[in-house]
């Protein structure tokens, strides 16, 4: 008797390791590309046996990631693989049932796919929508912006931005994205293609877009500046203000940057956005200003604005002097 039951519970011990490796045997395989195959055999799976390079799904092949890794909803981990792969069963369950009903009896019975969300990609599942160059995404509809640049099975309408698409204006005229980004979306350093302005200068591209704000279409007539950047920057278009600027090393060099006078390019602001007046000790305003207009009259160069200035003590002084540079 103890040996049957012992026989018995040995058969039963490993018909049921046999049933979990089988169960797990498909498990696994239901998530691989070949199982898709089966019922996706022209164009996804041959999409993602031999992908168009401007796809993404080169990089995603490269770091191991197959099309149950997409499709399995929203779900991130075990828990999505596992409804994903019910779902994926089911699917092929009743696709290969209904053809042999349809086949055999004449019908045309067809089921409805469309509560099988667990299959359905999700994009954010693994990608974060904090960077910056997805602000525009929405969690509704995401997906439809993701592809909206990211394209995976079929190429988009020439009608539709895409990797592939040339820029159609600017210093970056005729350039893709792909030229700049490649198939793994990175950010390119600027000095990968483009010279420095200073020779050998270690700039960033932050150093950069202070003055090219628009890494798709820079220009030369730039717009507003990145108010950090450094003045030796501007020194490569203007090295001689920028020396004399050094040389004299006025307040104007110790406390500010270029771009707290000059905001944007070729825009001077007015000497009265920063100094309200003089000291309290010199006289009123009209003791200077009916011989000169205006602060260049004595302060003949704003990046050494005492340059060429006798030492002035009293208010008679500052009229005298004013009556000299006004010649009034």
């Amino acid at each position: 008797m103890a040996k049957k039951l012992l026989l018995f519970l040995t058969i039963s011990i490993f018909v049921t390791a046999l049933a979990a490796y089988g169960a797990i045997q498909v498990f696994n395989y239901s998530g691989q590309p070949k199982f898709c195959d089966s019922c996706h055999e022209v164009r996804p799976y041959q999409k993602y046996a031999n992908p168009d390079p401007d796809s993404i799904i080169p990089m995603h092949k490269k770091f191991g990631i197959s099309c149950i890794d997409c499709h399995s909803g929203s779900e991130k981990g075990i828990k999505g693989q596992v409804e994903a792969r019910k779902a994926i069963m089911n699917v092929a369950i009743k696709s290969k049932i209904n053809s042999m009903i349809n086949q055999y009896f004449h019908t045309n019975f067809t089921y409805n796919t469309s509560g099988f969300k667990s299959l359905r990609a999700d994009c954010i599942k693994c990608h974060s929508l904090s960077d910056a160059r997805h602000l525009n995404i929405t969690n509704t509809g995401r997906l439809r912006s993701c592809y909206s640049c990211h394209w995976v099975h079929s190429r988009p309408n020439d009608s539709e931005p895409h990797l592939s698409r040339k820029i159609g204006i600017g210093l970056h005229k005729n350039r893709t994205c792909m030229d700049c980004h490649g198939t793994d979306f990175s950010i390119p350093f600027c000095r990968k293609c483009h010279k420095t302005h200073i020779e050998g200068a270690d700039w960033n591209n932050t150093v950069c877009l202070g003055c090219h704000n628009d890494p798709h279409v820079p220009k030369k007539s730039y717009g507003t500046f990145n108010a950090t950047i450094p003045k030796k920057l501007c020194s490569a278009c203007h090295k001689e203000i920028y020396d004399k600027l050094r040389i004299y090393n006025s307040k104007h060099n110790k406390k500010l940057l270029c771009v707290n006078c000059h905001p944007v390019h070729k825009q001077i602001k007015d000497c009265f956005d920063c100094h309200t007046s003089h000291h309290t000790n010199s006289r009123e305003c009209s003791a200077c200003h009916p011989y000169v207009s205006g602060c260049m009259d004595c302060h003949r160069n704003p990046h050494a604005p005492l340059s060429g200035l006798p030492r002035i003590n009293t208010g008679d002084q500052m009229r005298d002097y004013a009556k000299m540079v006004g010649k009034k």
